[in-house]
């Protein structure tokens, strides 16, 4: 579980310096893939994850090389942004499973779904932002705030990986 929570890290985040990001999409996809192959075996939301992992870990990075005009990199940006939307969903989904057969540990299951759906909150706000074409402060906030919701996923999801893990000890 340790992979997929670096790779979530990498999905998640974003730190931009000059014009690269530091923490590209494509590479927290293949952080994430053997990572759900080692718990493929007990649900199958993280069997499924896996080949949707190699397609965005491709799609990711042919977005992060390719020159595509701006109006093309906002469409395929949001189709990124659902694509990752919905394998969080799945990876909430499989801790669920996990839980189910793990009764010792407490994976936090209810504030993992709630934080999920702050980050689809979050991300669909920033989405709107987008669309409407705004800038300045407001969309700095906007920013802001969605890169602390995904904190506060990852701290939980951070949490419950660590619960996990002492369970299977």
């Amino acid at each position: 579980m340790d992979r997929i929570f670096y790779g979530l890290i990498f999905v998640l985040l974003s730190v931009q310096f000059n014009t690269v990001d530091l923490l590209p999409d494509w590479l927290g996809y293949l952080l994430m893939y053997p990572g759900l192959g080692q718990l493929a075996s007990e649900s199958r939301h993280f069997a499924a994850l896996r080949p949707l992992c190699l397609v965005m870990n491709v799609y990711t990075l042919l977005l992060s090389c390719a020159g595509f005009p701006e109006s093309t990199m906002v469409v395929l940006g949001m189709i990124s942004v659902a694509v990752k939307l919905y394998m969080l969903h799945r990876l909430v989904q499989g801790m669920e499973e996990l839980q189910a057969g793990c009764t010792t540990a407490n994976l936090e299951i209810d504030t993992l779904r709630s934080r999920w759906t702050l980050v689809v909150t979050a991300e669909a706000v920033v989405c709107a932002a987008v669309l409407l074409g705004m800038n300045g402060l407001i969309t700095g906030l906007i920013g802001l705030a969605s890169i602390i919701i995904s904190v506060l996923f990852l701290m939980v999801f951070h949490r419950a990986r660590l619960a996990y893990r002492a369970a299977r000890l």
